[in-house]
């Protein structure tokens, strides 16, 4: 009960400083040049460190895009279409020599997912597997895989239970189809042009950037490895696209400012409405481990069974189990 809690509290404490965050930016009008640069760009470069620290190669390349882009924006430059394929080479060459020299058996793993989950997808493309049933149906992909004797011995050693696809935007269209990569090009064209029209209309709204960028990086990042699964960062995105939207509906400030609010509350409040429901469920998981460790293997078995119909979309739990 106590780890419960505190972590809902930790969960309100995120939604209430993101909050704050969005609407300090609506006063908020920086005169000094060099402390707008450090506004921006101070956050986004220390993140770049934390991130290189932790060897977290999916977020370096996300905050390197999203530092050039708030680069671009801020200096308002115009970028040719000749600019764009130079930048674009670089991105990739970065990103390449970071899935090489930075945990290379991690990336040949990741490339075994890739090329298992193809099968889902090409199997089931009109339909998709199920929302949420990547982790279920995966692991039946990959059991075929080998048991067709085409394989390396490197990826026989790397395939290991997987629950993820690595991509959270892939993993979404194996699960749900055609309708999936409709979804995923639609949300992408109007989030798109939602934030040149916001940036354009408030050009000098610095945390507007700042936010905008981060949002980026955790886009970027989430096309190697998976971050919406994290309630976290779907909190933070759903605050900027709603701060985005809101900006350029015609109401009045206040209204605007009540949106702002009440969005990523009622986000919260679902994400927590679920959990309440599984939370005997989880308090039976935690019984099981208990039991599992002290050596009751059988009784643990028990309640694993009995509780896998509410929890079998939870990672943590199909993990372990």
């Amino acid at each position: 009960m106590r780890l419960f809690v505190t972590s809902s509290h930790y969960k309100f404490l995120k939604l209430f400083c993101m909050q704050y965050l969005v609407l300090k930016s609506i006063k908020l009008k920086t005169k000094c040049v060099t402390n707008n640069i450090l506004l921006i760009f101070g956050p986004l470069l220390l993140l770049v460190v934390i991130a290189s620290f932790m060897q977290s190669r999916a977020f370096i390349l996300g905050l390197i895009v999203a530092t050039i882009f708030a680069w671009i924006q801020y200096n308002d430059l115009k970028i040719k279409r000749i600019q764009i394929l130079f930048i674009s080479i670089a991105i990739i060459t970065i990103g390449v020599f970071l899935a090489y020299a930075i945990k290379s058996d991690s990336t040949l793993g990741r490339l075994l997912i890739y090329k298992i989950s193809w099968r889902m997808f090409t199997d089931n493309f009109f339909t998709g597997v199920g929302l949420g049933n990547f982790k279920i149906k995966y692991g039946l992909y990959q059991a075929s895989y080998f048991k067709s004797g085409n394989y390396t011995e490197k990826e026989f050693l790397l395939a290991d239970n997987v629950f993820f696809a690595f991509n959270d935007y892939w993993q979404f269209i194996i699960e749900t189809g055609i309708i999936g990569i409709i979804t995923i090009a639609s949300c992408t064209y109007l989030i798109c042009k939602i934030i040149r029209k916001s940036l354009v209309d408030d050009k000098d709204n610095k945390i507007l950037l700042l936010a905008t960028s981060l949002f980026i990086a955790i886009c970027v990042a989430a096309l190697f490895t998976h971050v919406f699964e994290k309630l976290f960062f779907q909190l933070f995105s759903i605050t900027i696209i709603a701060w985005l939207i809101v900006i350029n509906l015609p109401l009045r400030a206040n209204v605007k400012k009540t949106i702002a609010i009440i969005l990523p509350i009622i986000f919260v409040g679902y994400q927590n409405f679920f959990l309440l429901l599984s939370y005997k469920s989880y308090n039976k998981f935690e019984q099981a481990k208990l039991l599992s460790t002290t050596g009751y293997v059988t009784e643990s078995r028990k309640i694993y069974a009995e509780i896998y119909p509410v929890l079998k979309n939870d990672a943590n739990f199909m993990r372990f189990i």
